[in-house]
């Protein structure tokens, strides 16, 4: 599991613990993958995000601990 960062264009950034992401339908989709299952655990329109990205990609900011 790792921490993804998603910058809306509100400038805010949501943190988001998964195994996978994929984009479809206009969407950003992020997984968890158990026993061979994906399972939404987050989604977000891509009209409303700057960037996303791993904690590194962030210059400012840092995800929550746990």
């Amino acid at each position: 599991m790792e921490s993804f960062g998603v910058k809306l264009t509100s400038g805010k950034i949501m943190w988001v613990a998964a195994d996978e992401a994929d984009c479809r339908d206009g969407a950003l989709i992020f997984y968890r993958v158990n026993d061979g299952q994906r399972v939404v655990v987050a989604g977000f329109s891509l009209a409303h995000i700057n960037h996303f990205g791993v904690p590194s990609a962030f210059s400012q900011a840092t995800p929550p601990e746990g």
